[in-house]
């Protein structure tokens, strides 16, 4: 795995990536988070639900995608979408189970060694299964700008993110926590709130919103290393944690700001 970027191999060797119940990214206070569903397989939910799983073997991470072709290439050796490390990442967090050395240069030298662990990553197109046992559901479909009608070449194009957010209130357990992903407008966890409410009135769902800064080519880095992090929720006591929740893939140190 010649090549694989430093901020890859540093993370390999200054976390205990063995399922060992020392690491504690992910462990919230007083929130026992053991299975997390990434609903969209594209470029933000793919690399994002790889990343999480990849630092915590101790969590299910489960993505799901109604785009059959899609998954089939995401438990394929070839992912749909290709960013530096991503397919080793993928490769370790899906497969687990065998002893695997990176190289951070071209020669012997600098080797970095993972374990024997689980494989904690899982692609599917079974929507309904994975979403009712999240504990954390991450909404993460296209939100393309508009092409035509009202708002057309500005507005973002919400279809998908409503009809998805519809499915999750179907099926996500009481209590999930429910984190928005998508490029979203503001005031949206207004409207997932509302649709939550429509379908399952009467039942609590934390909301939060976390949008992700991604650019291409750097996308694994900037998961890893964030130079910014924006959490948003209503100002409940259980959503007060919600800056805890980005320890689930970033490494130690990064900056969040939550509002």
């Amino acid at each position: 795995m010649a090549g694989l970027p430093e901020a890859v191999v540093n993370s390999v060797a200054s976390l205990g990536l063995n399922g060992s119940t020392e690491h504690t990214n992910g462990v919230l206070e007083d929130v026992v988070v053991k299975n997390i569903c990434c609903v969209g397989a594209g470029y933000v939910g793919g690399p994002t639900a790889a990343v999480i799983a990849f630092q915590n073997p101790h969590i299910k991470v489960t993505v799901v995608d109604r785009d059959v072709t899609r998954i089939r290439r995401w438990n394929s050796k070839h992912p749909p979408i290709y960013e530096p490390g991503l397919r080793d990442i993928v490769r370790v967090a899906r497969d687990g189970g065998r002893r695997i050395v990176f190289d951070s240069s071209e020669g012997d030298a600098d080797k970095t060694e993972v374990g024997v662990r689980p494989g904690n990553l899982f692609f599917t197109t079974d929507v309904g299964k994975s979403i009712g046992e999240a504990d954390i559901v991450l909404v993460s479909v296209n939100t393309p700008t508009k092409y035509r009608g009202v708002g057309a070449g500005s507005a973002t194009d919400m279809t998908a993110f409503e009809a998805v957010t519809g499915v999750v209130a179907q099926f996500a357990r009481e209590g999930a926590i429910i984190v928005e992903k998508s490029t979203v407008p503001c005031r949206t966890a207004q409207l997932v709130a509302d649709t939550l409410n429509m379908h399952r009135p009467g039942v609590h769902f934390e909301i939060l919103s976390n949008p992700e800064f991604l650019a291409a080519g750097t996308a694994v880095n900037d998961l890893l290393y964030p130079d910014r992090i924006l959490i948003g929720s209503a100002p409940t006591p259980r959503e007060r944690r919600p800056p805890r929740l980005s320890s689930t893939y970033t490494m130690p140190g990064s900056p969040a700001t939550a509002s």
